[in-house]
């Protein structure tokens, strides 16, 4: 019979509750044809591109409108050509770590880091800090629209826009405060010619009226009671807006905006995973969208996690690293599309990745795709697995090395997941050995079992199910 194998990921406050954990794989529904509803495909692997330097993370990225890429590695602004080709340092930060903000406005990309303001100008190749003195350095984001650079002002409940169409000349009266709390301002960010504007516990949102003295005045109900928990979370995605929020009744929690309606998309299980981190204001995310997929890839630093929501099904699934047989913290920094790829940049080093759905490893990390859940309940009886077979491609191995002979393992806890035995092997099939299954017999011996399978060889993996000929004792 089949068992509850495939969805997203949901470990509740108590394993006994739910324990479906779900790591490097997310679900993709099948939506014609298929032999099951769905399947779980594992995440993209990092495939190396560019590497900028030793010691030195990626804190920033943007595709330029001058049909070039440009980084932020350490101190370093770096220029790449379209063709992918060398990697050249154009511009020096006054900081060398953090998160950046970048906005291009036609002619110009202009950089904040938390600390000053820097314009690189497309035709003249030129790179200066912006010395204006109503320029407010220490802002940590910067937004365009409608030929305007925005920032807020730090400390206050102002925002200011640049000159038209130049990011180095600001003027003392061109700002407005968002009002409608008494919190700070906090970042500027433009979705659909509107410009939102997050606060400590509040959001509200502006839009262009053409007024000649100043531009942008608030939109009729864009007033939202909750700001942002971590400044970096707030992304544009799936024609929608993304972030980490808080509000005054309580802690974070993960909001998709819906007009100016957001709702939560924090399951129970991701909030109460939240929650365990405690500081959470150095969370940072990206998203992207690869194979009609739309991700929001929320990162916890100093937790060492990493929640990924998918908008194409609704679900969460997290990814990591994975060394000395424990998973280590995801290393993406940040996002651009670029070239008809997804580049991604390294936290802790210069390498730039290109995410790939036929890369099966995190650079010189091993992927390691993880599932667990729980087989069918029964209160009254121990339930007696005589074999379990997981649905899935197989004969996936590679010529030589590791992976040439693929192997899955199991674990099984007969406690509801609270301790897990030692693991059991068995093979996915080396390359061209398909239409086996992968099994297991004579598996669990238990009234609350909770399986878990995974696998680190560097191969495809796709999982359309789990099932198991067994009954109750």
């Amino acid at each position: 019979m089949k068992t509850q194998f495939l969805g997203g990921a949901y470990v509740a406050r108590s394993p006994n509750a739910a324990a479906n954990r779900l790591v490097n794989a997310y679900p993709e529904q099948i939506q014609e044809g298929g032999k099951e509803p769905a399947a779980l495909i594992g995440c993209p692997g990092l495939r190396r591109l560019y590497y900028l330097g030793e010691n030195v993370g990626i804190r920033g990225m943007i595709a330029g409108s001058d049909g070039k890429f440009y980084a932020v590695a350490g101190n370093q602004l770096w220029q790449v050509t379209v063709a992918f080709g060398g990697a050249t340092a154009v511009g020096t930060l006054n900081s060398g770590s953090g998160p950046v903000s970048m906005a291009d406005n036609g002619t110009q990309l202009a950089i904040v880091d938390g600390v000053a303001g820097y314009t690189w100008t497309f035709g003249t190749s030129t790179f200066a800090t912006i010395s204006d003195p109503d320029f407010p350095n220490g802002c940590t984001h910067i937004a365009y629209q409608d030929t305007y650079g925005i920032v807020v002002d730090p400390g206050t409940q102002t925002f200011k826009i640049s000159a038209s169409n130049d990011f180095t000349s600001w003027a003392a009266l061109d700002f407005a405060a968002a009002e409608g709390d008494p919190d700070k301002a906090l970042v500027p960010l433009v979705d659909h010619r509107e410009l939102w504007i997050f606060g400590e516990v509040s959001t509200e949102v502006f839009y262009n009226s053409g007024n000649a003295d100043f531009p942008f005045e608030r939109v009729q109900g864009g007033y939202i009671e909750h700001g942002i928990a971590a400044v970096h979370s707030a992304v544009k995605l799936d024609n929608s807006v993304f972030w980490l929020a808080k509000n005054k009744t309580g802690g974070a929690v993960v909001l998709r905006a819906v007009g100016y309606q957001p709702q939560i998309i924090s399951t129970h299980a991701v909030s109460y995973a939240i929650e365990q981190y405690g500081d959470v204001s150095d969370a940072y995310a990206y998203g992207y969208q690869q194979e009609g997929h739309a991700f929001y890839v929320l990162v916890f630093p100093s937790a060492g996690a990493c929640w990924v929501f998918d908008a194409a099904t609704s679900l969460w699934h997290e990814r990591g690293g994975f060394a000395d047989g424990e998973f280590t913290a995801y290393p993406v920094s940040c996002h651009a599309y670029f070239g008809g790829k997804n580049l991604v940049g390294h936290r802790d080093n210069g390498r730039i990745y290109t995410l790939e759905l036929d890369e099966y490893a995190y650079d010189d990390q091993p992927r390691k795709v993880l599932r667990s859940w729980r087989i069918p309940f029964n209160e009254e009886n121990e339930v007696e697995t005589n074999e379990l077979v997981i649905g899935m491609e197989t004969g996936v191995g590679i010529t030589t090395g590791q992976g040439s002979d693929p192997q899955m393992m199991l674990r099984v806890s007969k406690d509801g997941g609270h301790t897990w035995p030692v693991e059991r092997w068995a093979p996915v099939g080396k390359i061209g050995e398909r239409g086996r299954g992968v099994r297991w017999r004579r598996v669990a011996y238990a009234a609350d079992t909770v399986l878990e399978v995974s696998i680190t060889d560097p191969v495809k993996v796709v999982m359309t199910g789990a099932y198991m000929d067994g009954k109750a004792l």
